[in-house]
């Protein structure tokens, strides 16, 4: 048999033949494998589930805004205050005044009621 004469992968004298068994020469293999794919796949969902923030629940940060609110409004003009918690003793804000525009604040809470125990704008 000659190489005009040669079937195309898969034909063996008129029989189909596995893939798998095709010499080398005869299959065509584009990109990588399936199985391949298959873990670059995982290894990626895997990764990106470890990147996630390991937050246990949802707080609800209103309660903390309105006292840092009012006990800045105490003091100055606040126009909004927003927070989020980073610890259990700790909150990091933003509050806009209308002086100085937005401004860090920080909260220190009480680690076991979440009540707060000090407010004081960060220096710039």
């Amino acid at each position: 048999m000659t190489a005009a004469e040669t079937p195309p992968a898969g034909r063996r004298l008129g029989r189909a033949v596995p893939r798998s068994l095709c010499p080398v020469g005869e299959k065509y293999r584009y990109g990588p494998s399936r199985p391949f794919m298959y873990v670059v796949g995982i290894v990626v969902a895997v990764q990106l589930w470890h990147g996630l923030p390991k937050s246990a629940e949802p707080r609800d940060t209103a309660v903390l805004e309105r006292t840092v609110y009012t006990e800045l409004a105490a003091e100055r003009p606040v126009a909004e205050v927003r927070c989020t918690r980073v610890g259990r003793e700790l909150a990091r804000c933003i509050a806009t005044l209308p002086e100085l525009g937005r401004t860090a604040v920080t909260a220190r809470l009480d680690a076991t009621s979440g009540e707060v125990r000090s407010v004081a704008l960060d220096a710039p």
